[in-house]
């Protein structure tokens, strides 16, 4: 006998205890937001002539991957996911 919820995915990644799963995830490849920053610099290079560059802020930000929910076939079921758009012109989707 098959249950729904513990049936493996392809994307499912295991978490440890205290670690919440982040709810938008790409069903397929596990594809999620990451975290990053963006680093802002003034001043002129000392190759240039200056005295170098100089880090005025730091900014952090999320990259988020591009998501789109689909109805999707899986194991005879059909469901509604979240699946990147590299799964789907891949062509791993079976709408």
């Amino acid at each position: 006998m098959s249950n729904a919820s513990t049936v493996k995915r392809p994307g499912d990644v295991k978490f440890k205890q205290g670690d919440h799963k982040p709810n938008k995830r790409c069903f397929y490849c596990g594809k999620h937001s990451v975290s990053g920053g963006v680093i802002t610099h003034r001043g002129i290079a000392k190759k240039s002539g200056g005295i170098g560059l100089k880090l005025v802020k730091t900014n952090l930000r999320l990259f988020k991957a591009n998501l789109q929910k689909i109805k999707l076939k899986h194991n005879g079921v059909v469901s509604s996911e979240w699946v990147c758009t590299g799964c789907i012109r891949s062509g791993l989707v079976t709408k």
